[in-house]
C-alpha cells in the first residue's frame, strides 16, 4: 500500500483572503475481483483540511473511495465525475 499526497487549494491563496486547503493521503488496494482479466483496484483518500478559513480546523477528516476497473485498455473510475484527489493520472494505459 502506497501513500501519496494530493492537495486542492483555493483561488484566493496569496490574495490576503481566507484560504481553505484540502490534503489527501492516498492508498491503493488490489482486490480479488477482476474485470477483463485484471484485478480491480480500490483507491482510498483520507482527506484533511487546513488554511486560514475560520472553520478550517473544525472540519473533520473524511475518507473517500473510488473503485477502478480495467476496460481492456486502461483503468477507469466508475463515476462520470472523477474526485479531485484522483487526478487525471489514473487513466492508466
Amino acid at each position: 500500500m502506497t501513500h501519496q499526497l494530493a492537495k486542492k487549494g483555493c483561488a484566493n491563496a496569496g490574495s490576503g483572503m481566507d484560504t481553505l486547503v484540502e490534503e489527501a493521503k492516498r492508498s491503493i488496494k488490489v482486490l480479488k475481483s477482476k474485470t477483463n482479466g485484471f484485478a480491480d483496484l480500490m483507491l482510498n483518500a483520507l482527506i484533511s483540511t487546513d488554511g486560514s478559513y475560520p472553520d478550517a480546523q473544525a472540519i473533520k477528516p473524511r475518507v473517500e473511495h473510488e473503485l477502478m476497473h480495467y476496460d481492456g485498455k486502461k483503468f477507469i473510475a466508475n463515476k462520470k465525475e472523477v474526485p479531485w484527489w484522483l487526478g487525471s493520472s489514473w487513466a492508466l494505459h
